[in-house]
């Protein structure tokens, strides 16, 4: 989350279409920007939509995750502008 901006999630959907469609629809907004979701992102947004984890973990995995990659590594940069910057 960027400026330590916190969005809560009261009621998460439930509906696995809907759930495809919003992760579908966020990402495709990050493409306009030429920016391209991680593998990993991928394999924790079938998670989600499956039931498997809910919003908020997905969002703590994801900053544990870019908390222990190279911050120099500009793919790696990339991706994490990408996965986190709707989280």
């Amino acid at each position: 989350m960027s400026n330590g901006e916190n969005y809560i999630i009261e009621n998460e959907v439930t509906d696995t279409t809907k759930k495809q469609e919003y992760w579908n629809t966020g990402i495709g907004l990050n493409k306009v920007d030429n920016l391209e979701p991680s593998k990993y992102l991928l394999e924790l947004s079938e998670k989600n939509i499956n039931g498997k984890l809910k919003y908020y973990e997905v969002e703590n995995l994801l900053k544990n995750y870019y908390e222990t990659q190279d911050s120099k590594d500009i793919k790696i940069q990339r991706e994490k502008e990408c996965d986190l910057y709707k989280v």
